[in-house]
């Protein structure tokens, strides 16, 4: 058997009248700069850690990209608990005023909206 031959839609083999072929165009353009500008004010200048085997190492050179699990989904729930813990502390001993955003999720730690993982438990 040879390969299965694909069927075009009728309309396929016709040409765009001018004014959508432009407007096409015009889309492909403003994408290109939109996803370039979000691409740039979205790079990760820190360095990532991350934790696996040789084999999970292989998949992501490979595949050329990394999965991230949601933390409730850890088979391990120590390691969120003793990050939360290290978050904490480093609130606690920190000489300046926290973020906004820092001063937040202490605050959602505190009052135990963090799936009964705070750093206490």
């Amino acid at each position: 058997m040879g390969k299965p031959t694909r069927r075009l839609a009728p309309w396929a083999n016709k040409e765009l009248p001018d004014v959508l072929e432009r407007a096409a165009l015009d889309y492909v353009d403003w994408a290109k700069k939109h996803l370039t500008a979000l691409e740039k004010r979205t790079v990760i200048k820190t360095p990532l850690y991350h934790y696996t085997d040789a084999n999970g190492l292989k998949g992501i050179i490979e595949n050329d990209e990394i999965w991230f699990t949601d933390y409730r989904y850890l088979n391990d729930p120590s390691e969120l608990r003793h990050g939360i813990f290290l978050a904490h502390a480093t609130y606690v001993e920190r000489p300046r005023p926290a973020s906004a955003f820092f001063r937040h999720f202490i605050q959602q730690e505190r009052c135990g909206h963090m799936s009964g993982l705070s750093a206490r438990s």
